[in-house]
């Protein structure tokens, strides 16, 4: 059994900071942000910020400039091995210090536990250019 604490802690020790929603530790989107008193659970990936600083998707991930467009399918992580799916990561990299990471949290395979915006896409805000530690903001559950 992982404890919450120890699933966090681990995190810490991968380089990730906490993930915030309204400025605690409440994003419930993916692991780092609130924390849970269930054993072995629940079963959810990083949010999109997260995903995107551990470098593991980048085959499936797409950096649109400021002022440039993206018009594809955004698939859920747990769809990464799909061979149907294209995108699961998109980083809005901006001249600024915090870049804008968006995902479709889709609640299904080793993502079926995630407690918040469940099949929705959500939208993330770090610094640290998406690859260094930072924390991480929810701004938006589509």
């Amino acid at each position: 059994m992982l404890f919450p604490y120890v699933r966090t802690q681990i995190g810490h020790n991968l380089g990730f900071a906490h993930s915030n929603e309204k400025g605690g530790y409440k994003d419930q989107t993916g692991m780092m942000g609130y924390s849970y008193s269930i054993d072995d659970g629940p079963l959810m990936c990083f949010n999109s910020a997260k995903s995107w600083q551990t470098g593991w998707y980048t085959e499936k991930s797409r950096i649109v400039q400021t002022g440039d467009c993206f018009e594809e399918n955004l698939y859920g992580i747990a769809d990464y091995n799909n061979t149907a799916s294209s995108f699961v990561l998109v980083k809005l990299d901006d001249t600024s210090a915090n870049d804008t990471f968006i995902t479709y949290n889709r609640k299904s395979g080793i993502n079926n536990g995630t407690m918040e915006a469940g099949n929705s896409v959500t939208v993330t805000r770090a610094g640290g250019e998406g690859t260094r530690y930072a924390q991480s903001e929810l701004l938006a559950k589509l």
